[in-house]
């Protein structure tokens, strides 16, 4: 994501506010910027998400969804076709932050998980993110995987990993090959806190908590729903 994104994002959310410039025409300084109310919250989004609404974008920004998490997708002849750039788009034309998934499968290999990437080819994304929870995935393709999303183009040159202890542990032997990396993980439990999750693969904290799977947002269905680590959200 352009750093530009996430000044417009604060400035859009200023003027929400009635928050001008630092100092005003007569040189006194305005009060300390409101605080953000809540924890930072995201979505995520897929083909099965459909395409998003100006509309619906604005009902996000206005309940405090902070961040959009849209896959790179181009489902095969059977499924939902790929809204990857209008996702992308339309959330880059309202001003919310976006980062971005691929979904990792067996038989993957770097110019197909390139091929993907490039799905978002001068759009905003501010980190990658490799979604692991396929049988038959194992350390040395996650590694080629998150490599090749490393030179991904992205404002976070550092991909993170989505899964869950369910796959970790039960597939991947709850390696802790990777636990330098990011995590994105499911637990849910419907609780909006990232610091209340289990960990496991040597990881000792969340980038993001996916919290509930499969929810409605302000009238858009089959999305989730994530809370982020502050450390997360302070690179917004």
């Amino acid at each position: 994501m352009p750093r530009y994104q996430g000044r417009l994002r604060r400035q859009q959310r200023q003027r929400a506010v009635g928050i001008s410039r630092p100092f005003t025409r007569s040189g006194v300084a305005p009060g300390p910027p409101t605080p953000h109310n809540g924890p930072y919250r995201g979505t995520d989004v897929s083909n099965w998400t459909g395409p998003l609404s100006a509309r619906a974008l604005k009902d996000w920004d206005t309940i405090g969804i902070d961040l959009v998490i849209v896959q790179a997708i181009d489902p095969p002849p059977g499924y939902p076709p790929g809204v990857t750039r209008q996702q992308l788009m339309a959330c880059r034309d309202i001003g919310l932050t976006t980062d971005a998934y691929v979904y990792l499968w067996p038989a993957d290999t770097v110019q197909s998980i390139l091929a993907r990437a490039q799905l978002a080819t001068g759009l905003p994304v501010r980190r990658w993110w490799l979604d692991v929870e396929e049988r038959g995935v194992y350390s040395n393709l996650i590694g080629v995987a998150l490599e090749t999303l490393d030179h991904a183009p992205a404002t976070i040159q550092r991909a993170g990993i989505y899964t869950g202890q369910w796959f970790w542990d039960g597939y991947l032997g709850g390696t802790t090959v990777f636990a330098d990396r990011p995590l994105w993980t499911s637990q849910y439990d419907g609780i909006v806190d990232p610091s209340r999750v289990k960990l496991y693969g040597g990881w000792t904290v969340v980038s993001l908590k996916q919290y509930a799977g499969t929810s409605t947002l302000a009238g858009v269905g089959n999305v989730d729903l994530n809370v982020l680590s502050a450390t997360e959200a302070g690179q917004l």
